[in-house]
C-alpha cells in the first residue's frame, strides 16, 4: 500500500475505532503475543502493532503512543487486515500476475541478501588485513610519501581511441600554449563524453592517485605544455599540465594514506592471483555454446 494511502487511513480511522470486546467465536490462530483485535478470526497482536509502528516517521511514532493515536493506528491495522483477508478470499494471491510479482520480489531479496553478505565478508577481510598490518599504514609511511610528493598536479586531458587520429591531432596542437585553446581541441576531438563537454577538465591529483603512465610525464612537464599521445587501456591521452600546487601535510595526509592503502591492496591482490587459480573464458568460446 502506498504511503499516501497509509497516512490517509491513519487519519480517516479516527472515527472508526473498533469495539474492544473479545470475539464471540473462538479464534483459529493462536499466538504468545497479546492479541489486540481479530479480523475474520485472524489476530492482530501487540508484536504486529509494534513492528508496524516502527516503520512510521518520528511524529507518527509519538502520536501512536497516545491513547487516541493507539486506537487510530489499531483501526488502520484492522483496515489493512480486512483488505488482506478479502484479497485472499477472492483468490488474488493465486493469480498469475500476483505470483509473478512475488517471485520477482523474492528473487530481488535473494540477490540483495547475497550482495550484502558478500559486501560484509569483503569488508571484514579488509578490516582484518588492516589490523594485522597487511594494509595498515603508519604515520611514518605517510610522512615519507609526503616528503617525496608534497604537491598535487592539475591537468586538462582528452582521449582519442584511434592512434592515427591522435597523431594527427598532436601535430595540430604543436604550438598550443593556452588552456582555452586546449579546451577547444578537447571539445572537438575527444572520444570521451565528459572531456568533450568540459574541455578536458580533470580533478587535481597527488602522484599515486591517477594513472602512472600520465603522472610521471605530467610531473616532469612544463606548465601549459601539450604532452601526448600516451596510450593506456583507456585510449590515447593528450594532456596539458595547467597547475602544480604544494600541499601542507594536513591537506595531503588522508589522501596519501589512501594511496598507500591502495598500493598495498594491489600487492595483496597480486599475491592472491598467484595463490588461487584464475581462468578467463574467451568470448569466442561462449559464443559457440
Amino acid at each position: 500500500m502506498k504511503k499516501i494511502l497509509f497516512l490517509a487511513l491513519i487519519l480517516s480511522c479516527a472515527a472508526c475505532t473498533p469495539k474492544q470486546e473479545n470475539p464471540t467465536q473462538e479464534p483459529l490462530v493462536y499466538t504468545d503475543s497479546p492479541v489486540l483485535a481479530y479480523v475474520d478470526n485472524q489476530p492482530i497482536t501487540q508484536e504486529d502493532f509494534d513492528k508496524a509502528a516502527n516503520n512510521l516517521n518520528d511524529s507518527f511514532k509519538k502520536f501512536v503512543t497516545t491513547k487516541s493515536g493507539r486506537a487510530n493506528f489499531l483501526s488502520f491495522l484492522i483496515s489493512e487486515k480486512l483488505l488482506l483477508v478479502d484479497a485472499k478470499n477472492r483468490g488474488i494471491d493465486s493469480t498469475p500476475e500476483y505470483r509473478a510479482e512475488i517471485a520477482a520480489l523474492e528473487e530481488a531479496q535473494k540477490n540483495a541478501l547475497e550482495t550484502a553478505k558478500n559486501f560484509a565478508l569483503r569488508r571484514d577481510l579488509l578490516e582484518t588485513l588492516s589490523k594485522d598490518g597487511t594494509l595498515g599504514v603508519s604515520e611514518e609511511e605517510i610522512k615519507a610519501y609526503y616528503k617525496k610528493y608534497p604537491y598535487e598536479i592539475t591537468i586538462k586531458q582528452f582521449i582519442i581511441s584511434d592512434s592515427q587520429k591522435a597523431a594527427d591531432v598532436m601535430k595540430q596542437m604543436r604550438n598550443v600554449r593556452s588552456v582555452s585553446k586546449f579546451a577547444d581541441f578537447a571539445r572537438q576531438f575527444s572520444d570521451e563524453p565528459l572531456a568533450k563537454k568540459s574541455g578536458g577538465d580533470m580533478p587535481p591529483f597527488i602522484p599515486g592517485e591517477y594513472l602512472p603512465q600520465i603522472e610521471v610525464p605530467a610531473a616532469n612537464s612544463k606548465l601549459m605544455e601539450v604532452q601526448g599521445f600516451i596510450t593506456t587501456a583507456q585510449g590515447n591521452h593528450i594532456f596539458m599540465k595547467t597547475a602544480e600546487k604544494r600541499l601542507t601535510y594536513n591537506e595531503a595526509k588522508d589522501r596519501i594514506k589512501m594511496i598507500i592503502e591502495n598500493q598495498k591492496l594491489d600487492t595483496y591482490l597480486n599475491s592472491l592471483n598467484k595463490k588461487y587459480n584464475i581462468s578467463v573464458v574467451k568470448e569466442e568460446t561462449n559464443a559457440h555454446k
